[in-house]
């Protein structure tokens, strides 16, 4: 639904897809710029050359195959979690710390793990 002579309301996910697929003939509002004020990121760039240029990059490291080549380091750090939680639940009254952020920090670095060395 048109609100105003440059902006749209929509509630669907073909009409993401209608509106913002490179085949589109739109632009992102300026708006945008205001997420971006570091630096421009693939979400928030205007400039569709450029928005291509980086999802293909981008592209390679969520590719089926690659998601696929780390699920057994992820099920490993998932199942060390698991041990983690399980192992203080069995110990009585109050337990020594433990360093859960350790445990936990390989979810952060998923998502960019092709990228990075975070596994």
């Amino acid at each position: 639904m048109r609100y105003g002579p440059d902006r749209l309301i929509f509630n669907t996910a073909q009409s993401v897809t209608d509106i913002y697929s490179h085949r589109a003939n739109t632009l992102k509002s300026k708006v945008y710029h205001a997420f971006s004020r570091r630096a421009p990121n693939s979400l928030t760039m205007r400039d569709k050359v450029l928005h291509g240029r980086r999802r293909r990059v981008v592209s390679r490291a969520f590719s089926d195959n690659t998601l696929r080549s780390f699920e057994p380091k992820i099920v490993g750090k998932t199942q060390h979690l698991n041990a983690t939680i399980l192992e203080a639940l069995e110990e009585k009254g109050w337990t020594a710390p433990k360093d859960m952020a350790r445990c936990c920090e390989f979810k952060v670095c998923l998502p960019f793990s092709p990228l990075m060395s975070c596994l």
